[in-house]
């Protein structure tokens, strides 16, 4: 299997930002997540663009407009449209999404989708919390949808310059060990060879071992045969 790298190195990428000013708290919430996420990711300041628009169902237009420019590298689309009483919610969201995904579609640059779509105020909060830093103890971290569109948009803008290209050559996989024999174990120091590879002779005894030894298997030396402690006479 050949896959492609990811990166959410935002180094050198220039990346459009359009929010919605309809539900303004929410909106600058996601914003500050999403440009914190990329300066940590690297990018720098002047590299990042914002475009304000009356409400979500603008936000297509914009980013359209932005995509067509050549400019960037990747956009952000944040904002948040909260259910009321009538059938208008579903309206709008069905423009704002289908608008951005066509926008992408059409010029082949990517935009991350961070716009809400919640059923209350309260669910809108809890998504765009502000960006206070990472919190210790094991407390779980604010959610900020904002962060995680800007860090979707830095990974697409690499992978969509990657897909130009097959995907690079993975390294090859470690083969399975295979058993040697007494003659090749010489050529790989450290390695281990079969039980029933190696000579008799090549197995080390220790003084305990050779005193258990029976005696024909002891070979017949010159010296006395008190010269071997402990072997029965």
């Amino acid at each position: 299997m050949r896959a492609y790298p990811s990166s959410q190195d935002a180094s050198g990428l220039r990346i459009g930002v359009v929010v919605s000013r309809f539900n303004d708290a929410v909106g600058r919430n996601l914003l500050d997540g999403c440009v914190a996420a990329l300066a940590r990711c690297g990018a720098r300041a002047e590299d990042v663009h914002v475009a304000w628009v009356p409400g979500a169902f603008e936000i297509p237009l914009a980013v359209l407009g932005m995509a067509r420019s050549g400019r960037y590298d990747a956009l952000v689309a944040l904002g948040a449209v909260i259910r009321g009483g009538t059938p208008h919610f579903d309206y709008v969201c069905r423009g704002v999404t289908d608008g951005v995904r066509q926008a992408m579609c059409e010029t082949g640059v990517p935009i991350a989708f961070g716009v809400l779509t919640t059923d209350n105020a309260a669910q809108a909060g809890e998504r765009a919390a502000p960006p206070v830093g990472r919190p210790g103890g094991g407390a779980p971290a604010p959610i900020n949808k904002g962060e995680e569109a800007a860090l979707a948009a830095v990974e697409m803008a690499h992978l969509s310059r990657a897909l130009s290209a097959p995907p690079p050559q993975s390294a090859p996989s470690p083969q399975p060990a295979q058993p040697q024999s007494a003659l090749s174990k010489s050529a790989a120091p450290g390695a281990s060879a079969p039980e029933s590879a190696q000579p008799r002779s090549a197995a080390p005894q220790s003084a305990a071992s050779r005193s258990a030894a029976p005696q024909s298997a002891q070979p017949q030396a010159s010296a006395p045969r008190s010269a071997a402690p402990g072997a029965v006479l």
